[in-house]
């Protein structure tokens, strides 16, 4: 039967397969192809391009129908870069120029950048912003199996998007940084270091969950080292005297929060890497404390790590990540900053990108009885908004357009949230916990003289000490999270 009734019968275009998710009688998902097109992969699958704000930008990649795979592009994206001075201000953000002198500096390397995408990525070009450049990189790079000289050209790697239950479950359960002042209240100091990754979801991206074949759901056990996403309930062992290590959400819907009272118990969704660290990794990882009860109740497996194509975002990871380094270990002049910054969005919007599953919008008049209320129409979760300057505003979410739903991953997104919680989570736990200030997505902020052994070697993911403040006086530590960054900084 048909996982989602909306997309049965939609048609794919005739340079591939069709594709649905069926659920046999075990309750387990595949993705199935539907033989007789002819497979000539050319174009991503998808109706219209749209740009970070989920508005629509035609420069992104066009098609026709809707795409249930994606796999390797093998012919030019049509048109060019466009002109720096065409894209507005919010576009131009996101590329990293936030200040006027940014934006010039920017503008002055915008053919130099556009030429790097055009030899890195042959056929491709820039787009108006990072999130879809991004995307469209990743779409030429995806991995092709390799065939011997005379054999014929086999059918590409291919991945089939969830359904979406799962999808929406996956990416509402998860988040994509961990905010949290760990220290107690009231915690006198008088320094501050952050720690901090180089790009760390640049590093996680290897090997991320594929749907091959069968998508096992059922009530099974932990199986480690194979990407999955586990509902368990877990429970703070007693004796522990540390940061917390699994999410759980905050009441009245304020954030997460990450619980280490001993005894304490909550259900909650992890990724296999949190499963790991709970209960598989050596006690010597967890500083000597003990690992954590965890009692599965439903699992989602994705395929094994040794399936063929099972590593679809390595070679974009790669080439964009080999330059970011490169960048690092070049001076650091403000040209080089800009195009660092460039490219680092490259890297991290798409991965926003993945995880999205709706867009904001806003209708805004001079008064309540001046707004056009059809056109809030099809505006769910509306509020309305006050402007500072008179005006009112109905403000609320509507769903993604075509090509953002070809591009919705949130398996890729949380399995890269979840490496980046737990990677900070490891390098907290080798210190005393007393040292450990709070951690900020990546970042970990430690107390005093704590300086860590952590080597960097240049590469992505390698943490630093990024920001220090040392104080005349005892200085509190700030109870909000970006009040403690923003202390760190000297601010």
């Amino acid at each position: 039967m048909p996982i989602d009734d909306e997309h049965d019968g939609h048609e794919l275009p005739a340079f591939g397969p069709r594709m649905r998710l069926e659920r046999d009688e075990h309750g387990r998902v595949r993705a199935v192809p539907d033989e007789g097109a002819p497979y000539l992969p050319t174009r991503p699958m998808s109706d219209t391009g749209t740009s970070d704000t989920g508005t629509s930008d035609t420069t992104a990649p066009a098609g026709t129908g809707r795409g249930w795979v994606a796999w390797r592009v093998t012919d030019p994206e049509p048109g060019d870069a466009p002109a720096w001075e065409s894209l507005n201000h919010t576009e131009q953000r996101y590329w990293g120029a936030k200040t006027p002198d940014e934006r010039a500096q920017l503008g002055a390397l915008w053919p130099r950048l556009a030429a790097w995408v055009a030899q890195e990525f042959p056929g491709c070009h820039l787009l108006r912003t990072p999130g879809a450049t991004g995307i469209v990189l990743l779409s030429h790079a995806l991995p092709w199996p390799k065939t011997k000289k005379g054999e014929p050209p086999q059918r590409p790697y291919q991945y089939p998007l969830l359904e979406d239950g799962l999808a929406r479950l996956f990416a509402a359960h998860d988040t994509p940084h961990r905010m949290e002042v760990c220290a107690e209240p009231g915690r006198l100091v008088r320094r501050i270091t952050a720690y901090d990754a180089r790009i760390a979801w640049g590093a996680y991206m290897r090997s991320v969950p594929i749907i091959r074949g069968d998508l096992v759901h059922d009530a099974g056990p932990y199986v480690p080292y194979r990407n999955g996403k586990y509902r368990a309930l877990v429970t703070v062992p007693q004796g522990w005297a540390h940061i917390g290590l699994a999410p759980r959400k905050a009441p009245h819907g304020s954030g997460w929060e990450y619980p280490r009272t001993p005894g304490e118990e909550w259900e909650c969704w992890l990724d296999e890497v949190d499963m790991r660290l709970l209960t598989h990794e050596d006690a010597r990882m967890r500083n000597g404390l003990p690992a954590w009860p965890v009692r599965v109740l439903e699992r989602v497996l994705f395929a094994p790590s040794d399936t063929p194509g099972g590593d679809p975002l390595r070679e974009w990871a790669e080439r964009l990540g080999g330059a970011v380094e490169r960048f690092d270990a070049a001076p650091h002049t403000p040209a080089n900053r800009a195009l660092r910054r460039a490219l680092r969005a490259m890297i991290a919007h798409p991965v926003g990108l993945w995880h999205k599953q709706s867009n904001a919008r806003s209708v805004s008049a001079e008064s309540l009885d001046e707004m056009d209320w059809d056109a809030t129409a099809d505006l769910r979760e509306r509020q309305r908004v006050d402007e500072d300057d008179g005006r009112v505003s109905i403000r609320g979410r509507v769903d993604l357009s075509e090509w953002q739903k070809h591009w919705r991953r949130p398996e890729w997104s949380t399995a890269i949230f979840a490496r980046e919680r737990v990677q900070v989570a490891r390098r907290a736990l080798t210190l005393p916990a007393h040292a450990v200030l709070g951690i900020l997505g990546d970042a970990v902020y430690l107390a005093n003289d704590c300086q860590p052994n952590w080597p960097d070697n240049g590469k992505i993911g390698c943490y630093r000490a990024k920001d220090t403040a040392t104080f005349d006086h005892d200085t509190p530590v700030p109870a909000a999270p970006l009040s403690l960054s923003r202390l760190a900084k000297g601010a």
